[in-house]
């Protein structure tokens, strides 16, 4: 039974897991996107987010972001990704950031402001002086230093080399 468990982790982890709420982000293919680390964080997210962004996260945490599909993304005129406030968000979300760079989709990193409590996420209370409306200026604005505009084709995707989900 053992063996047989080990072998069912070894093919999943070889397999790439859907994003949550794929059918959300292949009936709105233009729509902007929030990525954030978590199921619980992804829900309350969806409550923040701007008026018409889509949210998702992947599965498994943040140590096997690689094994999701982020094809799904690819071509999208905004992704903005928010990490957790500790190191391992931030290493997560630079991963994420290389994934998507390699499928040739622009997309930013928000640097989540100092004052905030160690691995504070969109799930949590926000600290004083930061209200829902400020959380959304933070998305916007990072959303308008990666924007695929219209009238761009967008970017080669660099080499694919079998990893990242790729």
């Amino acid at each position: 039974p053992d063996l047989e468990r080990y072998a069912l982790g070894v093919a999943w982890l070889r397999a790439q897991a859907p994003l949550l709420y794929l059918p959300d982000l292949v009936a709105n293919p233009t729509a902007p996107v929030l990525v954030v680390a978590g199921e619980k964080t992804a829900d309350a997210a969806r409550a923040i987010a701007p008026d018409g962004w889509l949210v998702t996260t992947w599965a498994g945490g943040e140590s096997v972001a690689h094994h999701s599909d982020w094809k799904p993304l690819r071509g999208r005129p905004t992704v903005v990704i928010w990490p957790d406030n500790d190191g391992s968000g931030v290493k997560c979300a630079a991963e994420i950031e290389g994934i998507l760079g390699a499928l040739g989709q622009p997309c930013a990193v928000i640097v989540v402001p100092r004052g905030f409590p160690e691995k504070w996420d969109l799930a949590d209370a926000p600290p004083d002086g930061y209200g829902e409306a400020k959380l959304r200026a933070l998305m916007i604005s990072a959303a308008a230093t990666c924007t695929l505009h219209e009238d761009e084709p967008p970017p080669v995707p660099a080499k694919l080399n079998g990893k990242h989900g790729l």
